[in-house]
């Protein structure tokens, strides 16, 4: 019971975590217990139960960011840029180049575990010519090929290999371009438990090689010698990373540094600017980021909001109508330009926006603050006094409808 606490928990914090259930059969088999019985088998059914709808929810939330037809209540609100970033794919990939990209993530994931250098926040997804990927994606595949079928050949009889291999696939299986393609072809956080899988081989190999030459004090003097260069050499590389993560603008600087051709991190660093209240800067940013994916509806967005602060009202609203063109269903380009366009002093087409709100999200938490705003400016031009949005508090339903029946007016409760 415990261990299902445990595990729904995990679920609800990550999705990796729904890959539980095939570390509980695998180790099953580690220990040499049966697959089969009745009780290995019954109370794995609620992990897997949970597993399966929460993997379901997990597929309809990435194809909901991904997929147009999918209702989304878009999370970006006026003078805020918010560091999600879900822009469309420069590139479309077909089943077969799915299975490369995997095969070559794998190999990718695989090299930075023995060699963690030129770690990255990002590690963007291939560009195509004519189609096809670049040389290396299918060459890493022949070479996985090679390293997996030489491996299994030499090592089948040893438990612990098949236990730690099987391990690392079916805990990184979900975040592998074979089940999904988004924006990066690996993610060093997805590592964490898969990486487990290969620890347990090394740590396993290094034991079983230092007892095979236990009378040998050289060789296992050598080993432990070498066991703690590695130490010193990965803890100063961890001492050195950890000075990226410094703050935003040093982390996507990193990456720039190392794919200066990607939209992702300028738009990140644009956001830094925007939100340390550096316009310039920030537009800066969001043009180079448009420029290396002229899809990237979020980054118009964005320079709209920083164009709307300078007050260039016509660049803005220029900007909310790109992004708006290219994601119809972007609420929070919708959000901006009716703040825009009020702004303005065209109410007629705020209002016409703010309705388009209201018809897919009455609820939008930024609703109440943008009506205000539209009801004070027609308050001006009109004289009609405006009652904000907050007037229901401290009495103010029981005001309301004083104030209803002096005027005449008529109030549906």
């Amino acid at each position: 019971m415990a261990a299902f606490l445990l595990f729904v928990l995990a679920a609800l914090s990550k999705v990796a975590a729904i890959s539980f259930p095939f570390a509980l059969i695998l180790l099953d088999y580690y220990k040499g217990r049966s697959l089969l019985s009745k009780r290995a088998i019954f109370e794995k059914l609620p992990f897997f139960g949970l597993s399966f709808i929460l993997g379901i929810i997990a597929v309809y939330g990435y194809y909901a960011l991904s997929n147009t037809s999918f209702p989304v209540i878009d999370a970006f609100m006026i003078a805020k840029a918010h560091a999600s970033y879900t822009p469309e794919l420069l590139f479309s990939y077909n089943f077969i180049d799915k299975i490369f990209l995997t095969s070559y993530a794998l190999l990718l994931y695989i090299l930075k575990f023995f060699f963690p250098f030129r770690l990255s926040l990002l590690y963007p997804l291939p560009g195509k010519a004519a189609g096809l990927l670049p040389i290396e994606y299918y060459l890493g595949t022949i070479f996985l090929s090679v390293i997996i079928l030489w491996s299994v050949k030499l090592l089948k009889k040893q438990k612990y290999f098949m236990f730690g291999i099987l391990l690392f696939i079916s805990t990184l299986i979900f975040n592998l371009p074979i089940t999904y393609t988004f924006h990066a072809i690996i993610a060093d956080r997805f590592t964490y438990l898969p990486y487990i899988g290969l620890f347990v081989i090394l740590g396993t190999s290094i034991s079983l090689f230092i007892d095979k030459h236990k009378s040998s004090k050289g060789i296992r003097s050598l080993t432990c010698v070498l066991l703690a260069l590695v130490v010193i050499i990965f803890s100063a590389q961890t001492w050195n990373r950890c000075k990226v993560w410094k703050n935003s603008y040093t982390l996507w600087n990193d990456v720039i540094s190392k794919y200066p051709s990607q939209a992702i991190p300028y738009h990140g660093r644009g956001n830094y600017f925007y939100e340390n209240r550096q316009w310039d800067l920030a537009i800066k940013d969001f043009n180079r980021a448009i420029k290396f994916n002229p899809k990237d509806y979020n980054s118009y967005n964005h320079r709209g909001n920083a164009h709307a602060l300078k007050g260039d009202y016509q660049n803005a609203l220029n900007d909310y109508n790109q992004a708006i063109k290219i994601n119809p269903r972007l609420l929070s380009a919708y959000f901006n330009r009716a703040d825009n366009y009020i702004d303005m002093n065209n109410l007629d087409r705020a209002t016409k926006d703010i309705q388009v709100i209201q018809q897919i999200n009455p609820r939008h938490e930024g609703l109440p603050q943008l009506i205000n705003k539209l009801g004070k400016e027609i308050e001006e031009r009109t004289g009609i006094r405006y009652y904000e949005s907050n007037f229901k508090k401290m009495d103010g339903f029981k005001k309301s409808i004083e104030i209803s029946k002096a005027l005449n007016l008529y109030r549906q409760d």
